[in-house]
């Protein structure tokens, strides 16, 4: 205890402390910021986002169970009709995979009409439609719910309504009569909630809408790769301000973290010149702990409990520390969690790993320098 007293007090120790714990606290605050900016990307990403997931089995409990999703919701998967003429088609230009030239489909597009076909998919490069059922419906009525902008120009489909337009599915073909439009964020068609239920029994398909969570985690190719699953996309659209302030909150991320990144590499280095010198300083203190009779195993032991008080106490003082500047940030418009004590612990068992390591590296080099460190006694 006289000793672990005396390395405390030591100059060189106060030092160390002093700068362990300015990194921790920059380090810690890096990361606070990260994950708020973080959670302002997810709400916004949440709010404009949609995954839609089919599968050739129920896979109804595994997305149910999975916390990246939330707003899980079963749906039919219809394909569209394109000889049917009520929609047009998407001119577009192709490429040619053998020669490169590029061609197009004028012959077959439809310049003139109004709604296309490409209007009513979830995705433009997957012919898949979803279908909900609404209990206000009768009958093969059907309401095509596109995109605001087209919905907003009115012209655009009054004169769809009351017209015949069909979907396959279960390679099946199926007429609807257009009762209406309804603005959506992704195009989806409502059938009546007797003709779903009907359909549904003999669906050999599973269709799912679900909202994911997380931007920078959503699983979606990591879904598409499983044996089960036929098609998984996550579509987003952002509307308003939403997309200037997520990619604010985007850019912010990228810069903190590299910034963090950049401290954690100083931090390391720092950790191991602190624990290499406090040892070293430890020198004519090894030398009297020999002289009184304390072997290798004691001498190794008493400078891991000093490098261990050492980390200790910065993570006190580092932890109090960044508690204090969440709080003068949190007065600001940004509110940060006080304490995320997840974080903590992620930082400070990285510390404490890294630095038991080297405390078990300099032991050893310890018993294999007695020139440096011991008397040889005979």
């Amino acid at each position: 205890m006289v000793l672990l007293k005396g390395f405390i007090r030591k100059g060189t120790t106060k030092i160390y402390i002093v700068i362990l714990t300015g990194l921790l606290i920059t380090i810690i605050t890096l990361f606070s910021i990260i994950n708020y900016y973080n959670n302002k990307c997810n709400e916004i990403f949440k709010d404009s986002s949609e995954m839609f997931v089919i599968s050739t089995k129920e896979f109804y409990n595994n997305l149910n169970k999975n916390k990246k999703y939330t707003n899980l919701r079963e749906v039919l998967v219809f394909k569209p009709n394109y000889s049917s003429k009520v929609f047009g088609i998407q001119c577009e230009q192709i490429r040619d995979a053998q020669t490169g030239f590029i061609t197009d489909n004028f012959d077959e597009c439809d310049q003139d009409s109004s709604v296309k076909w490409i209007d009513l998919l979830f995705d433009n490069y997957n012919s898949y439609v979803v279908v909900v059922n609404d209990s206000d419906l009768l009958g093969n009525q059907v309401i095509i719910g596109i995109h605001k902008e087209l919905y907003e120009e009115e012209e655009n489909y009054k004169d769809l309504i009351g017209k015949e337009v069909s979907f396959y599915f279960n390679d099946e073909l199926i007429e609807f009569k257009i009762k209406g439009f309804s603005n959506e964020r992704f195009p989806k068609i409502y059938i009546s909630s007797k003709k779903y239920d009907k359909l549904f029994k003999k669906n050999n398909v599973y269709g799912y809408l679900v909202t994911p969570k997380y931007f920078f985690d959503t699983d979606e190719i990591y879904l598409n790769t499983l044996d089960n699953i036929d098609y998984a996309k996550t579509n987003t659209h952002y509307e308003g301000d939403s997309n200037n302030y997520f990619n604010f909150f985007y850019d912010m991320v990228n810069y903190l973290t590299f910034a963090s990144y950049i401290i954690i590499i100083i931090f390391i280095i720092v950790i191991i010149v602190v624990t290499k010198n406090s040892i070293m300083d430890e020198t004519e203190i090894i030398k009297v702990e020999r002289l009184l009779g304390y072997n290798l195993n004691q001498i190794r032991k008493h400078l891991s409990t000093k490098i261990i008080t050492l980390n200790f106490i910065t993570i006190i003082l580092s932890s109090v520390g960044s508690i204090l500047i969440n709080i003068l940030i949190n007065l600001s418009e940004i509110k940060l969690i006080i304490i995320n004590f997840n974080l903590l612990l992620k930082i400070y068992g990285g510390l404490l790993l890294v630095t038991s390591f080297l405390c078990i590296f300099y032991g050893v080099k310890i018993g294999k320098k007695p020139n440096n460190y011991l008397i040889n006694r005979k």
